[in-house]
C-alpha cells in the first residue's frame, strides 16, 4: 500500500503567469506521467470570466488568487482567439497534454472550456467592440449545439433522450461523465440564452437537464457523492460543489426531482470530512465487485482514483504497468435526432402544440445560424 501510495501521490498543482500574463498551470506529475507547465484553456477562460465577474451567473469558481490587469485579460483572450481550431460547423480548443486520471492523450476537448471562454470572449466583445471576440464566442458556443460526430460536444443518450455535455472528451477513448462539469455548463448555458437571447441556447440547457435528471441518482453512493461515473468519490470540496450547482439548477428550472436530490446531499454534507475512511472502504468494495481498480489516494483527502481495467493488465509481475481505460457507465458518441427530442421538450415545458410542430421548430432552431446578433454593448 505505501509503494501505491507513493506512485500515485499527485503533485499540488500551481498557476503562475507567462511574461504576457497569461496564466500557466504546473501539473507536475500525475499517476505517474509527467505533465509540466502547460497553457489550460479552462483555467485560462475561468481567469476571464471571474474578471467580468461572472461567477455569480454560473457557479462558484476556486482558483488560485491571481490579479490580473487589463492588458493580460486581453492577452489571455487574443490567446483563446489564436488557438482555436476552426470546423466546419463550430471552433474547439484542443488540449496538447496528455490527463492521465482517464488516459486521454492529446488532442482531447472540454464542453466547460467551450462554455466558458464563450462567455469569456462575449464579455470581451461587450468591453471592447472588437468583432474578432464576437465571431470566435459564436463558434465555441455553438460547439455545445454540434453534435461529437460533427466535431461538437453535444453527446445524446437514446435511453434519455437527453443531451450530456463532457468535461473530458476524446473521439478515440470514452472518458466517464464528470458531474460537476455538466451541471457548470448547463447553468452557462441559460446564461447565454439570457444574455443573447437566443433559444436555441435555452433548448440545449433542458435537454440537458432532462439528462442529468435521469442520471443524478447514479452519483449517489449512500452517504456521499461521486466525482465522476467511474466511480471516483467527491471529497468535501466537490461534494460542497455538487450542492451549490444544484441549488443554482433548482432554482434556474425550479425542477422537484433535483430539489429532492439537492436536499438529500446538502444532508450529506454535515461531518462530510468524518466519512472519509468509509468512503474509502465503499470504494474499495465496489472496486472488487465491479472490475474497477483502486489507481490512487491522497493520505488525509479521502481522495481515490478508480479506473476499469481489463484482467491482467496490472498483474502481480508487473504491478507498474501503465492501465487503460475501460468502458464508461454510458457511452453515446451520435446526436440523436428524432421525434423523441421534441416529446422531451414537451416534458420540460408542456406547450400546448403539436409534438411535430415542436419537433420541427426544436431542430431549426438548433440549427439557426444567425447567432449573437441580439448582443447590445
Amino acid at each position: 500500500m505505501r509503494e501505491l501510495l507513493l506512485k500515485f501521490l499527485r503533485d499540488p498543482i500551481r498557476v503562475e503567469s507567462d511574461k504576457e500574463g497569461i496564466p500557466v498551470v504546473s501539473y507536475g506529475t500525475r499517476f505517474g506521467i509527467r505533465i509540466g507547465r502547460v497553457y489550460n484553456p479552462l483555467t485560462i477562460a475561468l481567469y476571464g470570466i471571474l474578471y467580468f465577474g461572472l461567477d455569480q451567473k454560473v457557479g462558484p469558481v476556486e482558483l488560485p488568487v491571481r490579479h490580473h490587469t487589463w492588458k493580460d485579460i486581453v492577452a489571455m483572450a487574443d490567446w483563446l482567439v489564436k488557438i482555436e481550431e476552426r470546423g466546419p460547423m463550430c471552433s474547439t480548443w484542443n488540449y496538447d497534454f496528455p490527463w492521465p486520471t482517464y488516459q486521454l492523450l492529446p488532442p482531447w476537448k472540454s464542453a466547460m472550456a467551450e462554455l466558458f471562454g464563450g462567455l469569456f470572449l462575449i464579455s470581451m466583445f461587450r468591453a471592447t467592440d472588437k468583432e474578432r471576440y464576437r465571431r470566435s464566442a459564436d463558434l465555441h458556443l455553438r460547439s455545445l449545439l454540434t453534435p461529437t460526430s460533427e466535431g461538437g460536444l453535444a453527446i445524446a443518450d437514446k435511453e434519455t433522450n437527453g443531451w450530456w455535455f463532457p468535461e473530458y472528451y476524446s473521439p478515440t477513448i470514452s472518458a466517464p461523465y464528470v458531474l460537476n462539469g455538466m451541471m457548470y455548463v448547463l447553468l452557462g448555458l441559460r446564461h447565454a440564452s439570457s444574455i443573447l437571447g437566443d433559444d436555441r441556447y435555452l433548448c440545449a440547457f433542458e435537454l440537458g437537464l432532462l439528462d442529468l435528471r435521469k442520471k443524478i441518482r447514479r452519483f449517489d453512493g449512500g452517504f456521499f457523492t461521486y466525482y465522476d461515473s467511474v466511480g471516483n468519490p467527491a471529497d468535501e470540496k466537490y461534494h460542497a460543489f455538487h450542492v451549490q450547482l444544484l441549488d443554482l439548477l433548482v432554482s434556474a428550472a425550479d425542477d422537484h426531482v433535483l430539489a429532492r436530490i439537492r436536499s438529500r446531499w446538502k444532508h450529506m454534507s454535515q461531518g462530510y470530512w468524518l466519512k472519509e475512511p468509509l468512503i474509502l472502504l465503499s470504494c474499495l468494495l465496489r472496486s472488487r465487485k465491479s472490475g474497477y481498480r483502486l489507481l490512487g489516494l491522497v493520505p488525509g483527502k479521502g481522495k481515490v482514483a478508480m479506473m476499469k481495467v481489463p484482467r491482467g493488465t496490472l498483474d502481480s509481475q508487473n504491478r507498474s504497468s501503465r492501465p487503460c481505460l475501460g468502458q464508461p457507465l454510458h457511452d453515446s458518441r451520435e446526436m440523436y435526432e428524432s421525434k423523441d427530442v421534441a416529446k422531451c421538450y414537451l416534458s420540460l415545458d408542456g406547450p400546448q402544440e403539436p409534438e411535430e410542430t415542436i419537433h420541427h421548430r426544436l431542430q431549426s432552431n438548433l440549427r439557426n445560424p444567425q447567432v449573437f446578433d441580439m448582443i447590445v454593448g
